[in-house]
């Protein structure tokens, strides 16, 4: 759990549409990201795991965290 604080969600990105409309089609195919979801910190740790034995551990949860976190494409792939 965060040292910081074992209660505070850990944000996860929600993807909409570059047109700025939801439901209509892309423009491109880069998300912008808003209005940010939570999980369980711990539950973020599962996936920062996953995603270090892939990638390496140069960038920590808590700097993940401040990006804004991990898009639900991302937690999927991180928690399979």
């Amino acid at each position: 759990m965060s040292a910081k604080n074992p209660n505070r969600p850990f944000p996860i990105q929600r993807e909409k549409h570059s047109t700025g409309v939801w439901g209509a089609q892309p423009k491109s195919t880069i998300p912008m990201f808003i209005k940010y979801m939570k999980l369980e910190w711990w539950l973020a740790e599962e996936a920062h795991n996953a995603y270090a034995e892939q990638h390496g551990d140069d960038i920590t949860l808590e700097q993940i965290a401040e990006r804004g976190g991990f898009s639900r494409v991302e937690l999927l792939e991180w928690l399979q």
